[in-house]
């Protein structure tokens, strides 16, 4: 039986030394592409196949003596600044893309994409000035705006972070907002909340392709005719009188949002919550506290998008794939005190009051 290739076999057949191989082959980025496909191409051609078990070993033991790549990440985000402020959604995102990049040996550089006199050509030859090769996309909420960022993709690894996009089909990590529609308004359903209303920003809907959305209605407890006529389309900021008119007009007993709600206008309108309408978020702004919700785990996102880079960089894949990868993160609900058992009777308070005298 002919002996398995070694890595001195691969390092004589492609004309190189043994590091080198051995670094192309882990998918270290400071080895050229050039060089990383010559090495992948006399491995191919001996047969050589990569043992998992000694190469899981082997990160192991490197990991303990504390050596790590000396290379950088880019995180590479065209979201406006306003939009980290009502959406923490990107920082969480940026938080779990940072944890998962040191933890993999990696410095993960955060850029701001629309920085004056920046543009694709210009990034493009910034990343290839300081060696990155593995970019982390947030915030383009364009098709047309991440086409035109063809440079910066175009010859790196690279993963789209918060949303799915069909073209260009770059492997996506985001949350699976048709799931998370769907368990928030079956938790109110559970929850006795018979005629919730969904209020969406009809320019965020497009943007999510319809998602939330579909997840709402795939689960309204009255059925998905009743749930496409409770989507309550309001752009941002809210115009609350256009919310309350809303509810009133829908007899709404319950609001699933994405962006935050002003319970004082609703209570000084006499629609208090919860004791009159329940009050749920998409997209909790922290897992637990008074506002009841799903909490999108998007640091977890994040992470996932750094080990999609990561792991094209050690197949030595750049640009956009063959097939598109989409890992979507599951939400988790919060049962907060903006909701109730509506099963549970409430007496008013003057009642409360009266027997309490």
């Amino acid at each position: 039986m002919k002996p398995a290739p070694r890595l001195k076999d691969i390092a004589a057949h492609a004309g190189l030394d043994v590091s080198t191989v051995s670094l192309a082959l882990r998918g270290d980025p400071r080895i050229r592409p050039a060089t990383a496909e010559r090495v992948r191409a006399a491995a191919r051609a001996l047969g050589y196949r990569t043992d998992p078990v000694l190469a899981h070993l082997m990160t192991r033991l490197r990991l303990r003596r504390g050596e790590r790549y000396r290379a950088t990440l880019a995180f590479l985000c065209a979201a406006p600044r306003e939009a980290y402020e009502r959406w923490p959604t990107q920082r969480r995102i940026l938080a779990g893309a940072t944890r998962r990049a040191a933890e993999l040996g990696y410095e993960l550089a955060f850029f701001h994409y629309h920085r004056a006199g920046h543009g694709p050509a210009r990034w493009d030859g910034l990343l290839r000035a300081r060696g990155i090769e593995g970019v982390v996309l947030g915030g383009f909420y364009t098709e047309q705006e991440l086409a035109a960022a063809a440079p910066v993709w175009r010859a790196r690894a690279v993963v789209y972070a918060g949303l799915r996009r069909s073209a260009p089909a770059l492997h996506v990590a985001c949350n699976d907002h048709f799931a998370t529609a769907a368990l928030a308004t079956r938790r109110l359903a559970e929850l006795h909340y018979r005629h919730p209303a969904l209020v969406i920003d009809p320019g965020v809907d497009a943007l999510l392709e319809r998602r939330f959305t579909a997840g709402f209605c795939s689960a309204h407890p009255q059925g998905e005719a009743a749930g496409a006529r409770s989507l309550v389309r309001l752009p941002l900021p809210i115009d609350h009188a256009k919310l309350v008119e809303a509810i009133r007009r829908g007899r709404h007993d319950a609001l699933l949002c994405l962006d935050p709600v002003d319970q004082a206008a609703l209570e000084a309108a006499g629609w208090p919550v919860p004791a009159r309408l329940g009050l749920a978020s998409l997209d909790l702004p922290e897992p637990a506290g008074s506002l009841a919700g799903v909490w999108q785990n998007s640091d977890h996102t994040g992470m996932s998008a750094v080990d999609l880079v990561v792991a094209q960089l050690q197949r030595g894949e750049r640009g956009v794939p063959p097939y598109q990868k989409c890992q979507q993160m599951e939400g988790a609900w919060h049962q907060g005190s903006t909701v109730r058992d509506r099963s549970q009777r409430v007496e008013p308070r003057t009642t409360r009051a009266r027997r309490s005298a």
